[in-house]
């Protein structure tokens, strides 16, 4: 018997179930039969999926909320200066440990000085945290493998999650006898406002790892003892004769009976609690060795993990199984064997051929059931050191008839670049390998570039870098100048950023735009008839300049692309029609507005230039109303793009990204509104989203407008 995630959560966490949130969740929720947490849980999964003005849904927002909560406030001037002084003390003890005290002497820094010297290290580490957060939040938010209890779990446990230690740690607190509290095995600090370390790097046979033993403590604390057990305890408990002598001799006759009762009683009681206990032992026992423990620690490792499991906290958990049931694989060998699960068999031989492997796959913590359910599985063995196929490298999963993903084993389930071949000698039959192209592609190019940029000492495993000459085709590749990198895994290649640290960035951008030093500009100051690419903050009237080629806020990743596309000739209905007939999804109320009377078409052969710009491009580092938003474009010479503009370029356009058309609004649902670009999970989408001057938009979001001619 299981007692449920939301009574766990309701034990768990004691103020939740009296909470504001809980309390207005079971007001609004108001299904009959529903414990509070659980009305809370259902609200927020309905939430989620909500549309909000400006297009977002609350998932959106409350991914928002959460990061804004949980990383470092970089607007707090006071909490950046303590930040930046203490990496300036750490980097003093750090020189005076190593034997630098002379250099120490001249480390008297003023505040601004350190506040100078710092505030680029502490900007870098506050967008660590936001990339290794957003990993999480992204992967929960779009995996059907937890429940939302578990996911309210994590994301509260992340929260308190600071740096990782492997291996024991000394604290500043002191036991009863005045000694030094050690905190033994892998573990993680507390994490304050001012902790700049990144959150935990995500792990998800790890974080199946820590649901499962949930759902083991659930079923701990549901032990009860079966009816043939308790009538057994009834019937054969007996107390001895030198126990019933003692009664005799302290209890008076009169209350003889009484007090025999009474030790009988408490007889059976320990014997209960003994059956509970034996019972509950085993299924940790179980567990627990079901996994790869090390042999020489194993009774060690199973009483740490009865004790952590105890505690249901997260980080403890987490940390145990990253460390101690991980596992590692022998990669020495890529030859090896496919194996096919059948859709529908026994999902248990998969799960175990997976646990305990170290291959970060939800699939080999409590995610194989459902997988199965949907689709075929296959895996890739490599073979252990005895020569028998038993290390997974690669696996495929299927989907309603088609590929559902491919993952390997590399930094967030990447495939190794040595079974790129491989992978694809087996998927390419299969339904849906078309979408796999382009990553197959990009792997491999980058390993390209990998191999010319690193000289990789075998033995030590330390990294030369060789400063390699790349063709402009590599470097606009390698830079993302017409589309990312894409890869197998859940995360960017991280290859691309390695390389790209290591490079020249300024000799890069003369190569990728064909441009010679005084050719290129940073500031408005240094912009002149000459200059063909500028790199910097926009300025008034920026966009009118013709002999700017090329302009980014910062490079690569503030490039802003100009785009000529033509357009005109058709009413809102014929491009309705043309959308639907090409299988593009028409989202919300673009219907309504494709078919208003508001709706304007513009001339055969209208020429439209058009540029895509976020609202941090534009100056506003935070939400700012979309009123804003008009008025600084209009100054640095952008305009709105015709009603046909969004429509037309869906049809030609494969970009998933969001972007929101900057538009004279046309009415539909109560209210102006404006085209967007986006995608879902059945393909590319026209949608809409509210066009109010006073909406707010964040500082990530993008707009699309047209040079103003």
């Amino acid at each position: 018997m299981n007692i449920g995630g939301p009574e766990f959560l309701h034990n768990k966490y004691q103020t939740l179930g009296g909470s504001k949130e809980v309390s207005r969740a079971q007001t609004l929720e108001t299904k009959e039969g529903v414990s509070p947490v659980q009305a809370y849980l259902d609200r927020i999964e309905r939430v989620m999926n909500t549309e909000r003005p400006g297009g977002k849904t609350g998932a959106d927002l409350l991914e928002k909320m959460i990061m804004r909560d949980f990383v470092l406030d970089m607007h707090d001037k006071e909490l950046v200066v303590k930040l930046a002084k203490d990496l300036y003390e750490s980097e003093k003890r750090i020189a005076i440990e190593r034997g630098h005290g002379s250099a120490v002497e001249n480390m008297n820094l003023s505040d601004t000085e350190i506040l100078e010297k710092y505030q680029n290290a502490i900007k870098e580490k506050y967008e660590i945290q936001k990339q290794t957060l957003s990993s999480w939040l992204h992967y929960l938010r779009t995996s059907d493998d937890y429940p939302m209890w578990f996911k309210y779990y994590t994301v509260r446990g992340l929260k308190e999650m600071g740096q990782f230690n492997r291996h024991d740690v000394k604290t500043n607190d002191i036991d009863k006898d005045g000694n030094p509290i050690i905190i033994k095995g892998p573990s993680y600090s507390a994490r304050t406002t001012d902790t700049i370390a990144p959150f935990p790097e995500l792990n998800s046979e790890s974080l199946g790892f820590v649901r499962k033993s949930l759902e083991l403590q659930m079923n701990i604390d549901a032990v009860t003892i079966p009816q043939d057990v308790e009538d057994n305890i009834i019937k054969d408990t007996t107390l001895d004769p030198e126990t019933e002598q003692k009664i005799k001799e302290k209890a008076k006759p009169e209350f003889f009976e009484l007090a025999r009762q009474g030790a009988l009683k408490n007889l059976r009681n320990k014997r209960r609690s003994e059956y509970l206990q034996t019972h509950k032992n085993e299924l940790t026992h179980n567990f627990i060795n079901e996994y790869p423990l090390e042999e020489s620690r194993k009774q060690d490792l199973e009483k740490e993990f009865e004790q952590r499991l105890h505690t249901t906290d997260f980080a403890k958990l987490y940390a145990f199984a990253q460390v101690e049931t991980a596992g590692a694989l022998n990669r020495e060998s890529i030859e090896g064997e496919w194996v096919k699960y059948d859709q529908g068999s026994d999902y248990t031989v998969l799960e175990k051929s997976l646990q305990g492997k170290g291959t970060g796959w939800c699939t080999a913590e409590g995610s194989a059931k459902g997988q199965i359910e949907n689709g075929d599985f296959y895996v890739y063995y490599t073979k252990n050191k005895d020569g028998i196929n038993t290390e997974p490298r690669v696996a495929i999963r299927m989907e309603d008839g088609k590929i559902g993903e491919i993952r390997g084993v590399n930094t967030r389930q990447e495939l190794e670049p040595e079974l790129i071949d491989i992978a694809k000698e087996q998927y390419q039959d299969l339904p849906g390998a078309e979408k796999y192209e382009r990553a197959d592609h990009d792997m491999r190019l980058m390993t390209e570039i990998y191999a010319k940029s690193f000289r990789v000492d075998k033995e030590t495993k330390e990294k030369a870098y060789l400063d390699p000459q790349l063709s402009k085709n590599e470097l606009m590749f390698l830079y993302e100048i017409d589309r990312k990198v894409e890869s197998f895994g859940y995360d960017p290649d991280p290859r691309v950023k390695e390389v790209r640290e290591k490079r020249n960035t300024e000799q890069d951008i003369y190569a990728v735009f064909d441009c010679t030093p005084d050719q290129l500009a940073c500031t408005p100051q240094q912009v002149h008839e000459n200059t063909k690419v500028y790199v910097g903050p926009l300025f008034k009237d920026i966009f009118k300049l013709s002999q700017l080629e090329h302009i980014a806020t910062s490079f690569p990743e503030g490039i802003i692309r100009k785009e000529k596309i033509t357009i005109g000739g058709k009413t809102g209905s014929e491009l309705a029609n043309l959308l639907t007939d090409n299988d593009l999804k028409l989202w919300g109320n673009t219907k309504e507005m494709l078919n208003s009377s508001e709706f304007e078409t513009s001339p055969a052969g209208t020429e439209i230039t058009s540029v895509t710009v976020s609202v941090a491009d534009l100056g506003f580092p935070n939400s700012v109303t979309y009123q804003r938003i008009q008025d600084r474009a209009k100054e640095y010479g952008l305009d709105v793009v015709p009603h046909d503009f969004a429509p037309t370029k869906r049809l030609s356009d494969t970009d998933t990204s969001w972007r929101i058309m900057h538009m004279k609004p046309i009415s539909a649902a109560g209210g102006p509104r404006l085209f967007r670009l986006s995608a879902d999970g059945g393909g590319l989408v026209l949608g809409d989203c509210w066009g109010s001057p006073g909406i707010m938009w964040d500082a990530d979001d993008r707009f699309v407008f047209s040079v103003r001619k």
